[in-house]
C-alpha cells in the first residue's frame, strides 16, 4: 500500500499536515515484481567432536549437489521456453537474459534438458504403457528440420496423454523403434 498525502488545500492554500484523513480514495495496480538472479550460498558446518576428536560435516540440501549450480526455478523457466513455447538454444539463452540480465551458456541449457528428461524418464514410460492399453490411440508424425536434416516428430496420443518421440524415419522403422503401434491392439487412428 502506497499512500498519496495532500499537504494544502488546493482551494485556499491551509496547510492540511496535521489534519487527519477523513477516507482514501482507491487504486490499484496489478504488475509483477523486478525479476532478477538471487544467489544463495549454502554452508555446511564442520565441527569437531570434543569427546572422540571425529570431525563432522553437516549435509546439504539433496538438490545442492555442486560448487555453483543454478536453482530449480531458473531451470524450470528454461524447460517451460524451450518445451512449451518452443524457443530454440539462442533464443532461450536472448530471452532469459533480457528477463533476469543474466547469461546462460547452451551448456547450461543443454544440462537442464537433459535433467529433466532424466527426471521424466519414468513419467514418460508411465505414458506411454498406458496409451499402450488404451482403446482408441492416435497416431502421426509431422516433419521437420533438426540441423537441416529432414526428421520426424512422431506421436501417440488420447484426449488425456500425448506422447512424443523424435526419429530420423517416418515409417515402420520408426514406428517399431517407438515401440508403442507394434503392442497396441486397440482402434488406430490416422489423419490418412
Amino acid at each position: 500500500v502506497t499512500i498519496h498525502t495532500i499537504d494544502k488545500c488546493k482551494k485556499c492554500g491551509e496547510i492540511l499536515k496535521k489534519s487527519e484523513e477523513i477516507e482514501y480514495e482507491h487504486r490499484q495496480v496489478f504488475d509483477i515484481p523486478e525479476i532478477k538472479i538471487e544467489v544463495t550460498e549454502h554452508r555446511a558446518e564442520i565441527k569437531k567432536c570434543p569427546c572422540c576428536g571425529e570431525v563432522n560435516k553437516a549435509d546439504f540440501p539433496p538438490e545442492v549437489i555442486n560448487i555453483v549450480q543454478y536453482g530449480g526455478r531458473i531451470k524450470s523457466l528454461i524447460v517451460y521456453l524451450m518445451y512449451y513455447q518452443l524457443l530454440p538454444y539462442k533464443r532461450t539463452h536472448q530471452a532469459i537474459h533480457d528477463i533476469v540480465n543474466h547469461s546462460l551458456c547452451e551448456g547450461s541449457l543443454f544440462n537442464t534438458n537433459k535433467s529433466c528428461y532424466e527426471k521424466l524418464k519414468e513419467l514418460l514410460e508411465e505414458i506411454k504403457n498406458e496409451i499402450i492399453k488404451s482403446s482408441v490411440v492416435n497416431f502421426d508424425e509431422t516433419g521437420m528440420n533438426i540441423n537441416g536434416k529432414k526428421s520426424w516428430l512422431h506421436v501417440a496420443s488420447t484426449p488425456k496423454l500425448t506422447y512424443y518421440r523424435y526419429h530420423k524415419k517416418r515409417g515402420k522403422e520408426a514406428m517399431d523403434e517407438i515401440n508403442i503401434l507394434p503392442q497396441f491392439t486397440g482402434i488406430a487412428i490416422h489423419d490418412f
